[in-house]
């Protein structure tokens, strides 16, 4: 399925259950459907105004999760098990439209994230000794991102700076690294560049990509 359309629908659940926004659902059955068609936006928006009265009024039954672009000449959408045979007969007024079933339980998936991500915090707590064994490519918490950039800063002292900026509107500490040349280098020819990020709390990959470039300036420094 998908990945980045899971992640992100699996942190915004993470981020609900810590939080309490909302009580954990079951999407068991749940199934993720791949359409393509010339009027697929039509489709879209038909979908967008049914009538979703169905059992129980609280239970998500359909949400659109990818809609056609350039670069994607397809939607995704996530449908109840209780809505799927509804779906299909909408799909009947439509002129060639293709789908197909591109995930048969999200639930499954969903589980399979959590546990991975389980083993991914356990893993990091015991092996967090060292910078090169920060895995750029799971999500954090806040924490460990700060945990990386003081590991790194003192592993890594003749390149790396870490910086206590200010403080937020809540007051709580604003991190960061200054990462400068060696003693001694010759100064490089551009200026410096700045990069910010987790301006914006919900936007988790903002950090998760500043964090993954840190990381890559040594991997490839190195080499």
């Amino acid at each position: 399925m998908t990945r980045v359309a899971l992640l992100s629908f699996l942190v915004a659940l993470v981020a609900a259950e810590k939080f309490g926004a909302e009580p954990k659902r079951d999407y068991t059955g749940y199934k993720l459907i791949r359409i393509k068609s010339p009027e697929a936006d039509a489709l879209l928006e038909k979908i967008e105004n049914f009538n979703y009265e169905i059992g129980d009024k609280e239970r998500l039954l359909v949400d659109v999760w990818l809609e056609p672009s350039k670069q994607n000449p397809y939607a995704e959408i996530l449908v109840a098990p209780e809505f799927l045979q509804r779906l299909l007969t909408e799909f009947k007024e439509f002129i060639d439209i293709e789908h197909t079933v591109v995930e048969h339980d999200v639930q499954r998936k969903i589980t399979e994230e959590r546990e991975q991500l389980g083993l991914d915090k356990r893993r990091y707590k015991r092996s967090l000794r060292n910078w090169q064994s920060f895995n750029e490519s799971a999500y954090h918490s806040y924490q460990e991102m700060v945990d990386f950039m003081r590991v790194l800063s003192q592993q890594r002292p003749d390149m790396v700076t870490f910086l206590n900026i200010s403080k937020s509107f809540e007051g709580r500490q604003i991190y960061g690294v200054k990462i400068h040349s060696r003693a001694g280098a010759p100064m490089p020819e551009k200026p410096s560049i700045i990069v910010d990020a987790g301006v914006h709390a919900r936007e988790w990959i903002a950090p998760a990509v500043a964090l993954y470039m840190i990381k890559k300036v040594f991997i490839f420094q190195q080499h």
